[in-house]
């Protein structure tokens, strides 16, 4: 039996026809449809009765005529055979659904929607930017049954123009498809490189502010909510900028945490985020004695609040106190604040001083009291720096005489001179260091020492506890100055090589009973230098002359302070030789002394009043020195005078 027509397509409305021509001996018996019986009488099909019921017509074809027909036969034994002649379905043209814009996740995969339908089912191909999808070459690609294209995984340049195109039997069908490659929400740092947004801590009662930085593709909405999601609104908060939450007036009884939700057509995500709400540390009080007396016990006692509570800490002039025996704290809560007490047990003189108690719980600024702290203990002097009460200096001087007290409350130092109260001059200063909150150091300092300085000095020390006579130290202070000129010199004798002086004292030793005098003589004609000797009484001899010369002679007192002006020069000359054999004998002699002492103990000198202190002790060391050397000189130069003496007496008699 041959068949035709194994699939029609057909057209609702329309007629369409199946053919089956059996072989030879067999004839068309019926036509079934999905195996079952045609009822021609019943439906709208009907046989093409000249055609020997080899054709079946089926005029307005609707969607229950679809399916598949088969032709009956049966020969002249009686034996059918059947067999599936044909498939009727209904042509559906094509048609699809997608939307022309389509966001998808980057590096998540993902289907681009576009649903292409209709009989027979059309055969779907995809283009990028104009360029066919091969798909064998892009792995990530995938077309799907029903026509959608799957990315797995989605990447930045796989956004771009799609199209997605439909053939059915030759017609076309395009669907053009916008996507873009967005990214997902998320949380990001601000300038400061801190996650937004974060924890915030505020004072009780002032603007706390939230902000909630979000970005994503396309860019997020941000939204804020309280702890039970619900959306944030009110009169105690601005959202004037949605990613900035202000609460005007932080409460830590109500406002405890908060989410921000950041969304986007790809996704939704949200965080968490807390109010600290504090409040700063406030002494409430302070309270405690201003003084007591030794050995007694003081309590101090102190209350802050604050949010966290508050610990206190105890200071003594502003260094923390060391807890011991005899120093102990305590701390306590009540209801609504802490209380800590300081106990001082057996109070002693340094215990005296401001007591101060401060509260802090982290959040700036901590707060603190001071109390001022007093033992009643009078004024006392401790050791003085100076070891000696009588003190000798010389003028021009600088001296310090210091005196250190203690006393609760601090003492006062009061100077005085010869039992009068001492001012301060140009010359004169006080300086007062204090040691400690009980302890004090007072020094009188003299800038240029001046005889007029010299009295008998004293320190008082008093504050409200001593009684009538206070506390005192004398220190005697005596200034020299420079003595006068030794007065009245005069020539007491004369030899060929002597010159014997004497004269009264100065007028004024300066203050210094320890006096010396102070020799220079040189020939007056002629460029010597200066002899210079010391001594201690009113009286020289200068020996080792020349015989019938003139002598310049001057005076001067020394004393510790320095040297006097020189005494009127003196010129005194020594007796001359008659004959020639001894003046011979004598200029040989005189040569040989004046040469060596000359040698000896000369020295240049060149006396001045207005000198410096440095000056004055520089002079009189070497007018010690010149006298020492001076005096080692004579002695070898009269043994050697006695020596030539013998040598000249002995030729003498000899001849």
């Amino acid at each position: 039996m041959v068949t035709y027509d194994k699939a029609i397509y057909a057209t609702r409305g329309h007629s369409y026809y199946f053919t089956c021509i059996p072989y030879n001996n067999y004839r068309v018996l019926h036509w079934m449809i999905n195996k079952t019986l045609i009822n021609v009488e019943y439906s709208n099909k009907h046989y093409d009765l000249e055609e020997g019921n080899t054709r079946l017509w089926i005029n307005n074809v609707n969607w229950n005529d679809e399916g598949s027909y088969t032709c009956v036969a049966i020969n002249s034994q009686g034996n059918r055979y059947a067999r599936d002649n044909g498939v009727l379905q209904i042509s559906v043209p094509m048609r699809t659904a997608a939307p022309p814009n389509q966001i998808i996740p980057i590096d998540m995969p993902y289907q681009i929607k576009c649903d292409v339908r209709g009989k027979p089912k059309p055969k779907v191909t995809w283009y990028k930017d104009g360029k066919m999808i091969d798909f064998k070459t892009l792995g990530r690609f995938r077309l799907q049954q029903n026509g959608s294209l799957y990315i797995n995984p989605v990447k930045l340049d796989d956004e771009g123009k799609y199209e997605c195109r439909g053939n059915q039997r030759g017609n076309m069908i395009r669907k053009m498809i916008k996507v873009t490659v967005g990214e997902y929400p998320y949380f990001v740092m601000d300038q400061n490189n801190v996650q937004q947004p974060s924890n915030v801590t505020a004072e009780e009662n002032s603007t706390a502010k939230f902000t909630c930085l979000a970005k994503g593709k396309p860019k997020p909405k941000v939204e804020w909510l309280d702890q039970y999601n619900v959306p944030l609104s009110g009169e105690h908060y601005d959202l004037t900028e949605p990613s900035i939450l202000v609460i005007k007036a932080a409460n830590r009884k109500k406002h405890h945490s908060f989410i921000c939700r950041a969304s986007n057509v790809i996704a939704s995500v949200e965080t968490k985020v807390f109010l600290q709400v504090y409040e700063t540390p406030k002494i409430i009080s302070l309270s405690g004695p201003t003084n007591t007396s030794k050995r007694e016990v003081a309590v101090f006692t102190c209350q802050a609040t604050g949010y966290p509570m508050p610990k206190i800490e105890w200071y003594k002039d502003n260094k923390p106190i060391q807890t011991s025996s005899n120093v102990v704290t305590t701390g306590a809560f009540t209801d609504y604040a802490f209380q800590s007490s300081l106990y001082l047990f057996s109070v002693e003189l340094y215990d005296a001083g401001t007591y101060a108690c401060l509260a802090s719980n982290g959040y700036s600024p901590d707060e603190e009291r001071h109390l001022e702290f007093i033992t009643n203990e009078p004024a006392t002097f401790l050791k003085s720096s100076n070891e000696k009460t009588g003190l000798q200096k010389v003028v021009f001087d600088v001296q310090s005489i210091n005196c250190t007290a203690q006393g609760s409350p601090l003492p006062q130092i009061i100077w005085m001179k010869d039992g009068s109260p001492l001012s301060e001059t140009e010359q004169i200063k006080v300086q007062v260091n204090l040691l400690s909150t009980v302890s004090i150091k007072s020094t009188l300092n003299f800038l240029s020492l001046q005889p007029a300085d010299s009295g008998l000095y004293s320190c008082q020390a008093l504050n409200e506890f001593n009684d009538a006579q206070p506390p005192t130290q004398s220190f005697k202070l005596a200034v020299i100055d420079f003595p006068s000129s030794p007065r009245d010199a005069k020539l007491t004798n004369r030899s060929y090589h002597e010159l014997h002086l004497s004269w009264s004292p100065p007028i004024s030793n300066g203050g210094d009973p320890n006096i010396i005098y102070t020799i220079k003589y040189r020939p007056k004609i002629g460029s010597f230098p200066w002899s210079v000797f010391t001594v201690i009484d009113t009286k020289c001899q200068i020996h080792n002359l020349q015989n019938g010369t003139e002598y310049e002679i001057q005076i001067y007192t020394v004393n510790k302070a320095g040297i006097s002006f020189r005494s009127p020069v003196l010129v005194f000359k020594t007796k001359e030789v008659s004959t020639a054999s001894t003046y011979a004998y004598t200029t040989v002699i005189t040569t040989v002394i004046s040469s060596a002492s000359t040698k000896s103990i000369s020295t240049q000198f060149t006396p001045k009043h207005s000198v410096t202190r440095a000056e004055i002790r520089a002079t009189h060391s070497s007018i010690e020195s010149t006298t020492e050397s001076s005096s080692s000189s004579r002695n070898a130069f009269s043994s050697f005078i006695l020596v030539i003496g013998l040598i000249i007496s002995t030729l003498i008699n000899i001849c």
